[in-house]
C-alpha cells in the first residue's frame, strides 16, 4: 500500500509510538509492520515500560479523533487496523492502571 487510508495511518502511528518511534510515519509503520516477528513484539510489549511522553501522544490522537477513530468505523475501513484500534485501547487501559496521567 503506497498510502494508506488516513485513520488507518493514525492507527499505525499510535503502534510506532508505543513501540518507542519519537517521530513516526507511514514509511516506519509499513517496515514495523513487514517484520516477521509484529505480532510476538506486539505480544511481548510490556504496558508498564512505556513512556509517559509515549502514552500521552497516543491518548492526544484518541482524543482528537475520538467520533472517527473507533473499531467499529474502522472495521468498514481495514480490519487490520480495527484490531490493532482495539489493542492500542486496551493497551493503554492497561498502563493507566499503572499510572497516573
Amino acid at each position: 500500500m503506497v498510502k494508506p487510508q488516513f485513520l488507518v495511518e493514525k492507527v499505525l502511528n499510535m503502534v510506532c509510538l508505543l513501540k518507542g518511534c519519537i517521530a513516526p510515519s507511514w514509511i516506519l509503520a509499513r517496515e514495523i509492520l513487514s517484520s516477521m516477528t509484529f505480532k510476538i513484539e506486539l505480544v511481548l510489549l510490556d504496558a508498564t515500560k512505556i513512556k509517559t511522553s509515549q502514552v500521552r501522544k497516543v491518548i492526544q490522537i484518541l482524543n482528537n479523533f475520538q467520533k472517527q477513530l473507533t473499531p467499529e468505523n474502522l472495521l468498514q475501513i481495514n480490519e487490520g487496523a480495527s484490531i490493532l484500534l482495539t489493542w492500542i485501547i486496551n493497551f493503554i487501559k492497561w498502563n493507566a492502571g499503572h499510572h497516573r496521567y
